[in-house]
Order: structure tokens, then sequence, then C-alpha cells
């Protein structure tokens, strides 16, 4: 469904790209899909690690979400970061690559795409965006107490919970190895967290004397 999803996306911006051609559309899939792999064989995305990417994409300012990236090449891009990152794990984010493959087929076929999504997407509408509005892009995790939480996408083992004061939520952070920042533990902030059964204060009471200061990098 989601390689139909994409290739419709494909035709759709082609021809837009005819009828446009100043708003510079992709003017076809393969040329998407060439610029995406371009993309990522320059610095700075084809120097990244795995775990750097998801750090990367999680980050709000890069989730690739807004109206103004919708475009198909951000879409394939989006594509081949979660093809990338979630490779460990059984995945239904096809690489763009296959998505050519896609496109021989229904062209040779004369197939338009949509044929058979609407009943689809009509079936599982609701809970895909219930779950893209809560839980896109997280991890699940569980602390060392066994507290159940959801985290970034970016975060790993190791990596510890704070509870920072003045904010609303609990935050991973990552200690650094490079040492200190004027005397003071630094840490690299990944981002917030929930935690269930903790959201309340409950992990700062009583523990009021451990308060100290860190330096977030």
């Amino acid at each position: 469904m989601i390689e139909k999803m994409l290739v419709r996306a494909a035709w759709v911006e082609e021809g837009n790209a005819r009828a446009n051609p100043e708003l510079n559309f992709a003017p076809s899939l393969r040329h998407g899909v060439e610029r995406v792999l371009e993309m990522f064989n320059e610095p700075p995305l084809g120097h990244l690690s795995k775990a750097e990417l998801e750090c990367e994409f999680n980050d709000p300012s890069r989730n690739l979400s807004s109206q103004t990236t919708q475009r198909l090449v951000f879409t394939l891009l989006k594509a081949h970061v979660l093809a990338l990152t979630e490779s460990d794990h059984p995945c239904s984010i096809p690489s763009i690559n296959s998505l050519l493959d896609l496109e021989e087929i229904l062209a040779s076929k004369n197939e338009d795409p949509s044929v058979g999504l609407l009943s689809l997407l009509r079936q599982g509408g609701t809970l895909v965006r219930t779950l893209q509005s809560t839980v896109g892009k997280r991890r699940l995790f569980v602390t060392k107490e066994r507290f159940l939480g959801l985290g970034p996408a970016g975060m790993e083992e190791e990596d510890d919970i704070w509870v920072l004061p003045g904010a609303g939520a609990a935050f991973v952070l990552r200690k650094m190895v490079s040492g200190a920042a004027e005397g003071h533990p630094k840490y690299k902030f990944i981002g917030e967290a929930y935690i269930h059964g903790v959201m309340d204060g409950e992990a700062a009471e009583g523990r009021e004397d451990e308060v100290t200061t860190i330096s977030l990098v």
C-alpha cells in the first residue's frame, strides 16, 4: 500500500511539474530517487550513522512534516530515512529503489496506483492519524526501575532520564565521554519523554537534596 501511495504521489507531482515548470517540482519518480540517493552520498547526511540519523530527524525542526516539505523528494527522503533506521526490525517502509521496480510494473499494465487504496485508507486512516500524532518516530523503553516510557526514536540503552526544574516533562540525556564543561558533567540533549506513573512530580518528590548542575550540549 505504501509503495503504491508513493508511486501515485510521484505521478501526481510529475503532472504538476509539466503544468507548473516554474515551481521546481520533481519531473519523475526516478529524478526524486536519484536526488535522495545523491543527498545520502554527500555531507552532512552521507556521514551520519544510523543512530545519528535517528537523532537528526527526531528534531522537530527536521521532521519534514510541514506543508512546505510535502513534495516528492522530501517524501522519498522520509521513506529512505525510515527504511535505513528501521532496517534491524520488520519494516513496512519500502526502499526507494524498490519503487522504481513497482512503477515499471504499474506502467506496463497501465494501472492507476490508487486503485484499491481508498478502501484500505478508510479502514486504517483513523488509526494511522492517531498513531502519527501521538507516537510517530517515538521509541518504547523501560527504565532500570521498571518504569515504562515513550521517548525519542534516537534514544539508546544507557541514556539517562532526568527531571529538569521548571520543565513539564522528563528528558532523555546522554552523558558525554569528553568530560566536563566548567566543572559540570556534560550531557547531550536527546529529547523529551513520557514515563508512566511519574509525570505528576513523583520522580522528584523527596529528592530535592539531589539537585545537581550539569551542562547541556
